[in-house]
């Protein structure tokens, strides 16, 4: 670890805070706080912390140079020494990604780097339920110009929807990095998407 820290200098989540073989070196850190990185077994908790901090902190370099998830996945746990020989429980561990607590925890992470994102995404869902809505609405006229205007508006309606999913889109590829399997982990798993909070 030592040899790359310097390329890590930047990163949202402070790396070099976390020791290794000292699971509690993660408590009182500011930016940690209040993810629930309890969920994740003491044993384990270091390493898995560093491991979602390469894969998806905003200013991880592996990041910008691995677009490709099961390469940047590679990097990060050979960085981490983690392989089948030294750790074979905690290497398919996070290279499945399929535990829930791990999903929550990279949520939750996510979420407190991505504040803004976040709301964008949040903010454009609501207004794809709203515009949604008025689009399925019944038409309730008689007189055939306001027919023809209602559906003039509705088809207008329709327009700008298609705009707000390109934004949902681009927007949900910022916060998840690109990770389309983590984005499907998260919406399964997680209970802050934006679609949940857009539909409270």
């Amino acid at each position: 670890m030592n040899s790359i820290d310097s390329s890590f200098k930047d990163l949202y989540f402070p790396i070099d805070k976390l020791e290794d073989e000292n699971y509690r070196s993660i408590e009182g850190v500011k930016e940690f706080e209040p993810i629930s990185y309890v969920l994740i077994p003491k044993s384990e908790r270091i390493k898995t912390i560093k491991f979602i901090i390469f894969m998806y902190d905003k200013n991880s370099p592996l990041v910008s140079a691995y677009s490709e998830i099961k390469a940047r996945k590679k990097k990060a746990l050979e960085l981490l020494d983690i392989n089948l020989k030294n750790n074979n429980e905690l290497y398919h561990k996070l290279s499945q990604f399929e535990d829930e607590s791990l999903v929550e925890v990279t949520a939750q992470m996510l979420r407190k780097q991505n504040d803004s994102i976040f709301s964008i995404l949040v903010s454009q869902e609501i207004f794809l339920e709203e515009c949604l809505r008025k689009v399925l609405q019944p038409l309730e006229v008689t007189d055939d110009k306001k027919g023809l205007e209602a559906l003039e508006k509705k088809a207008k309606i329709s327009e700008a929807m298609e705009k707000v999913v390109d934004r949902i889109e681009k927007y949900r590829s910022k916060f998840f990095r690109n990770d389309d399997e983590l984005e499907t982990k998260v919406r399964n798993t997680a209970l802050f998407t934006p679609e949940s909070i857009a539909n409270l």
